[in-house]
């Protein structure tokens, strides 16, 4: 049986460049890869924040002028949810 080499009292055995440098390569690219898919992921959701604000907009406004016609026409009650329910 072979024994490992005991490190002699004071001296610990401490990491080689090489392991450091593999290390240090691994966590790079570990890091690169998570900036990249942030970045991706932020990309994405621009469309759909816009989406969303357009299709609000476009609600409000519908909402706007249904009200704005039938209180011209008498009717106070009046939204487009109101309209799509009663069909």
């Amino acid at each position: 049986m072979v024994r490992s080499p005991r490190p002699r009292p004071g001296h610990r055995r401490a990491f080689s460049v090489l392991e450091f440098a593999i290390a240090l390569s691994i966590a790079g690219v570990a890091v690169a890869t998570a900036a990249s898919l942030a970045v991706g992921l932020a990309r994405s959701m621009r469309p759909e924040k816009k989406r969303a604000q357009v299709d609000s907009d476009a609600r409000r406004l519908v909402d706007f002028l249904v009200g704005s016609a039938q209180v011209a026409g008498g009717r106070r009650d009046a939204t487009v949810d109101g309209l799509l329910a009663r069909r």
